[in-house]
């Protein structure tokens, strides 16, 4: 289920899928670093996005949700999508055509973290999953992130285990591993509103991957954004993003402009925060 990897996000995608270091990121908080939300500047987090994944390849479009709070020390966040890939045409036995059938991927996230001091926060999001490819093959999964998040000053650091959860078997009765990865990031956020992230995975059944991404925030209203992600469980891709806020509405949108398999992606978010 590699799809639980794809960064729901419009500004962790623009930024080269990072998300570790992320702590104003509170409505996509269950898919992202949990541990951070204790250290957001908002106190309530409601977003929607609308985003069209890999044109070229999966052509996969996904409506998204997400809600985050910070009540003292504490952090909760509730995150979900749903993704529709191209709709086909189902064949009944001897080959007479069927109906048509739309391939479904869903994943929603519960999460919650404790700040145990002013500069490190812990937390724990549960995820279920679940993928959908034909009217007779549906498959579910449940999977746990363990993450940490530390800030200090401009300096923000987060690692943990993540997708850490049950084998799902196939039709054929194949079991496949979820994309259980060790993960860690660094981020670093100046006074002018110049900032810079990275993430690295090392995944448990083979292969990491790697997240840089910048942005510079003008008077915190206007934001541009860019990075690139070199992939394993997903492809790699380059993405330009920008962002408004005013008044606590937040509107954000990313490209992605390359490589081939990636390229044509889009993700647009709107949400409120205080």
């Amino acid at each position: 289920m590699p799809f639980v990897e794809i960064p729901r996000n419009s500004v962790a995608l623009a930024e080269g899928g990072t998300r570790l270091c992320r702590p104003s990121s509170m409505s996509y908080g269950a898919f992202e670093n949990i541990a951070a939300l204790p250290f957001s500047p908002s106190k309530m987090d409601f977003s929607v996005s609308y985003q069209k994944w890999a044109p070229k390849q999966v052509d996969e479009t996904f409506i998204s949700f997400g809600t985050g709070a910070r009540l003292g020390k504490l952090g909760l966040a509730l995150s979900g999508s749903l993704g529709n890939h191209q709709p086909y045409t189902e064949y009944r036995e001897g080959g007479f055509e069927g109906t048509k059938f739309t391939p479904k991927d869903l994943v929603v996230g519960l999460g919650a973290a404790y700040g145990i001091t002013d500069a490190i926060g812990v937390g724990v999001s549960a995820k279920y999953l679940s993928n959908t490819l034909a009217s007779s093959a549906s498959y579910t999964a449940f999977s746990v992130d363990v993450l940490g998040y530390g800030q200090f000053g401009p300096v923000a650091v987060g690692a943990g285990v993540r997708n850490i959860g049950s084998k799902v078997k196939s039709y054929s009765g194949t079991a496949y591993s979820l994309p259980m990865a060790v993960s860690a990031g660094a981020a670093y956020e100046s006074e002018i509103g110049v900032g810079a992230a990275m993430d690295a995975d090392v995944y448990l059944g083979g292969g990491f991957d790697l997240g840089l991404g910048a942005h510079y925030c003008w008077n915190d209203m206007v934001s541009v954004r860019a990075g690139y992600h070199l992939g394993a469980v997903l492809p790699s891709f380059f993405a330009v993003g920008a962002g408004f806020q005013f008044f606590g509405v937040h509107l954000d949108a990313t490209y992605v402009v390359a490589p081939a398999l990636a390229s044509g992606g889009l993700c647009v978010g709107l949400g409120y925060r205080f």
